[in-house]
């Protein structure tokens, strides 16, 4: 067995000044290893309870309050709305052309910025969904949205939340049709 003054993390009366040192640079190097993957792991949950939220009849007032007072969500054809409140109003209204949903979030890669207060990620989207048809409202048809999110975020009062929100789509296509024939539905 290792004597005490060998196992790391251990303080033992009369190391020398370099060896405390040594020891807090790796306790601080440690904590900031930490604290990137509490930070990776609360963005990880935020992107869930988005999704989560959406599969839910998109709840505009709980899905506003993801978003910072100043963010953008970009959703390419569904348009771009900008502050919390514009964005509140498109989940309100979107339910009428999405009538059910389900989210799947995929390949997250996240990178905490060096500030530890802003991060950005990106996320594969699979999405089967139900749709209003855009010439005759009143019919539903089943559509696949295939997308790849690219999201930025920012710490508000210790919480993370999305500052920008982008949706690339590869394709939002008719089930029947399929993503050959129709990579982007009429």
């Amino acid at each position: 067995m290792a004597p005490c003054s060998a196992i790391p993390g251990r303080a033992v009366s009369g190391q020398t000044v370099d060896a405390q040192t040594e020891l807090v640079t790796v306790i601080q190097d440690l904590q900031a290893r930490l604290r990137r993957l509490e930070d990776t792991e609360a963005i990880r949950n935020l992107k869930s309870r988005y999704a989560q939220l959406c599969d839910r009849n998109y709840s505009p007032d709980q899905l506003a309050n993801l978003f910072t007072e100043d963010a953008v969500w970009d959703g390419a054809a569904f348009g771009v709305f900008r502050g919390r409140e514009q964005i509140r109003a498109f989940f309100a209204g979107v339910s009428g052309q999405i009538t059910w949903a389900l989210h799947y979030m995929a390949g997250p890669e996240i990178t905490i910025n060096s500030d530890g207060e802003t991060a950005s990620g990106c996320w594969y989207l699979f999405e089967p969904c139900t749709m209003t048809q855009r010439n005759n409202p009143g019919t539903e048809e089943p559509v696949l949205q295939m997308a790849k999110y690219e999201d930025s975020y920012r710490r508000v009062d210790g919480v993370w939340k999305f500052a920008h929100v982008k949706i690339e789509y590869e394709a939002l296509t008719n089930l029947y049709e399929g993503w050959v024939a129709q990579p982007f539905r009429p």
